[in-house]
């Protein structure tokens, strides 16, 4: 409804810059296109000198959130200096800093949105941004003060959200389901559906990406029921699927070479659904690297310049995997170190993707100590401080400690390398068919390293 009212909205009075900024949201909120939702966006900006200082500030944040974070925190910064009273701005604040990592401000900022905007729902916004900013002990205690005498399963979906990102944070990976299940039977759709989400990534975290890919089946059916409909998405994801999890490279390919020229310039931005630098990335992966430079090519010729600088981070590390693919090395470490910031040096919203990646590269290269410290940095950032939205970061976990484990044993670090199979063992322990072997393998090598004890 929200979208019907703000397009009628626009067709009335096309220069109405923040009726676009408001369309982009809602689009956001109700998982349209990322095109859409960059197109009003832009709209808003084209319009936006002609407002006072805060109005502009929030429409241009808004417009530079997919294309230069940098000047997204300078336009809300100049909204907050023009209105300090204003708690969406303080809250975008919030959420920007978190992700370039600035956790200091990032909880200032929001502490001062839920100042002037006391309510539940807010308070389960910043309670999500105190967590990633490594702060859990306060997001709990914002989630207590509003939640007092309030059951859980009444609370709105900001609040349930933010108590799964806690379960998260605090390694209760047994109290994430009963969450997921709990938002995914709400009223709201939006609630289902970030409910599910919830239970993709707990199905990840215990190796079951049938169960994720048949969870991620039911959001595709809530959109088509909503009239949204984004086959590409789910082409892509079930690609991902096939070739990240279960090593079935043939089948990726194919479901990749179905959508590859389906990927228009403008949906390019490093938000949203799959762009053709995600799909250059996986062709890499599964080792169809004369596909991923032809898509890579493509992508580079017609992407616009500023939406290419915010998407730096995944441009690098699609070269990073053509490189590796090929055995260049050096030049897949250099290009998965690039990763790490855009252009403007702010850092990767995803924390953990180019820690992943160069220890993948190490691996490869037979580098066993520097895998091992890479490995143990990407271990060291927190389930609750990952980005909630890469669902590979749950799948990993597990992965990395087998292979740790694997390498702290060829070192003879009996110790360390009980730590780790134990780790891997607990986390996959119900997992699917496919990997109940490696699991398997994972308490042989337990059972020779502890003879005196039962393997759990």
């Amino acid at each position: 409804r929200a979208v019907r009212l703000l397009r009628e909205a626009v067709a009335i009075d096309s220069t109405f810059a923040l009726a676009w900024r408001k369309l982009g949201y809602a689009l956001l909120f109700g998982g349209y296109s990322t095109a859409a939702q960059d197109s009003a966006w832009e709209r808003g900006a084209r319009y936006a000198a002609r407002l006072p200082d805060r109005e502009r500030g929030a429409v241009l944040g808004a417009y530079f959130l997919t294309r230069d974070v940098a000047k997204a925190i300078a336009s809300y910064e100049s909204a907050y200096a023009s209105d300090s009273n204003d708690y969406a701005v303080a809250s975008n604040l919030a959420n920007l800093y978190a992700h370039v990592r600035d956790d200091a401000r990032a909880r200032r900022y929001g502490r001062r949105s839920f100042t002037i905007f006391p309510q539940p729902a807010q308070a389960g916004l910043i309670a999500e941004v105190f967590v990633r900013a490594g702060d859990p002990r306060a997001a709990q205690a914002l989630i207590d003060s509003v939640t007092r005498g309030v059951a859980v399963t009444d609370e709105n979906q900001n609040l349930q959200a933010a108590r799964v990102m806690l379960a998260f944070a605090r390694g209760m990976i047994d109290s994430v389901r009963p969450l997921g299940e709990a938002m995914r039977r709400s009223s709201n759709p939006r609630a289902r559906v970030e409910g599910i989400y919830v239970l993709v990534r707990e199905a990840q975290l215990r190796g079951q990406p049938t169960r994720a890919a048949q969870l991620r089946a039911e959001v595709l059916t809530m959109r088509r029921a909503q009239g949204i409909v984004d086959p590409t998405s789910d082409s892509v994801a079930r690609a991902r699927n096939d070739i990240f999890f279960r090593g079935r490279m043939s089948e990726g390919i194919r479901r990749l070479d179905a959508v590859a020229g389906t990927q228009s310039a403008g949906s390019q931005t490093f938000r949203g659904g799959p762009t053709s630098l995600e799909i250059a990335d996986l062709y890499a992966r599964a080792g169809a690297v004369g596909k991923a430079k032809a898509v890579l090519a493509r992508w580079e010729s017609t992407t616009p310049g500023g939406v290419r600088g915010a998407a730096s981070n995944t441009w690098h590390e699609a070269r990073g995997n053509i490189a590796l693919a090929e055995g260049r090395f050096a030049d897949a470490v250099r290009e998965f170190r690039a990763s790490d910031t855009d252009t403007s040096g702010v850092p990767a919203f995803c924390r953990e993707c180019a820690l992943i990646n160069l220890a993948r590269a190490f691996d490869a290269a037979n580098r066993a100590d520097s895998t091992v410290v890479t490995m143990e940095r990407y271990l060291a950032i927190p389930l609750h401080r990952r980005t909630m939205f890469v669902y590979d970061a749950y799948f990993l976990r597990a992965m990395v400690h087998e292979r740790l484990g694997q390498l702290y044993e060829a070192k003879g670090d009996t110790a360390k390398a009980v730590t780790n199979y134990r780790t891997f063992i607990a986390l996959w322990k119900d997992a699917e068919p496919e990997f109940q072997p490696r699991v398997a393998e994972a308490r042989r090598r337990l059972e020779r390293l502890t003879p005196v004890e039962k393997v759990r």
